[in-house]
């Protein structure tokens, strides 16, 4: 279900491989087929939840912490669940026209790998500490 919002937003993996949206405070994530959980850390997290619940009465706590609430929203439609991603600040995705992209990749060249830097160079170990030898 999130993948659907790939067009409009940045979607990362966790370290199980999990898809998430990172946003202002914490992360967007797919709890079942039709809800997105969020997890958010603040220094007042109920005022957090307080502050977006009265904007989205659909919300419900999960679980809440001394410094993050983690809570529920159900996904009525995409467009109601997009509005719901930019309320949190989530990371758009980077929009770059033909020009802005082949201006980067130029900026960025002289940073490439540059041939002569491995087996043979200068720059290489010698012979006896790569074999293990004193």
């Amino acid at each position: 279900m999130i993948e659907c919002f790939d067009k409009k937003f940045r979607i990362t993996r966790d370290e199980q491989g999990d898809l998430l949206i990172r946003c202002r405070n914490g992360f967007v994530y797919e709890i079942g087929p039709a809800r997105l959980g969020v997890w958010l850390t603040t220094g007042r997290p109920l005022a957090s939840f307080d502050a977006i619940h009265r904007r989205w009465p659909t919300t419900a706590v999960e679980q809440l912490g001394d410094g993050e609430v983690v809570f529920s929203y159900p996904m009525e439609n995409d467009k109601a669940a997009i509005q719901f991603l930019r309320s949190l600040g989530s990371h758009r995705k980077r929009r770059l026209s033909e020009e802005q992209r082949s201006a980067l990749i130029e900026r960025g060249r002289q940073f490439h790998f540059q041939p002569g830097r491995g087996a043979g160079s200068a720059l290489q170990a010698p012979e006896s500490a790569r074999a293990g030898k004193p």
